[in-house]
């Protein structure tokens, strides 16, 4: 599997005069992350998709339970998905921000994906 590589800022990128592009574990990584960053809705084609964080997490400092199921049940929808192992989760009540990270176990190693929102 191949997808384009993503920078820091989560943006894609040239390497030389052609975009970036990552296969394997580094694929894997980017397909994941971009799937728990996705909010419900955002996507115009398919809005069914991605993470309801305004009804878990953002909504509801209790949330943090759904959120981390409706998480678990999106990356293990990939068929190159093992295992969820680890999943840390923090909330920080004077930022308001939600941050992971995760550990997942695929056809081809390991994966940890991470990130705030």
């Amino acid at each position: 599997m191949k997808t384009l590589a993503q920078d820091a800022d989560n943006d894609i990128y040239l390497e030389g005069h052609d975009l970036k592009v990552v296969s394997g574990v580094d694929a894997y990584a980017v397909i994941i992350s971009d799937a728990v960053r996705t909010v419900l809705g955002e996507l115009q084609l398919d809005i069914g998709r991605g993470v309801d964080y305004f009804n878990t997490v953002l909504s509801n400092i209790n949330g943090v339970p759904n959120w981390r199921a409706e998480v678990e049940d999106i990356i293990r929808s990939y068929d190159f998905v093992q295992s969820v192992g680890e999943m840390n989760v923090s909330i920080d009540n004077s930022t308001h921000t939600l941050s992971y990270e995760i550990t997942i176990s695929t056809n081809r190693g390991q994966v940890v994906v991470s990130g705030s929102r």
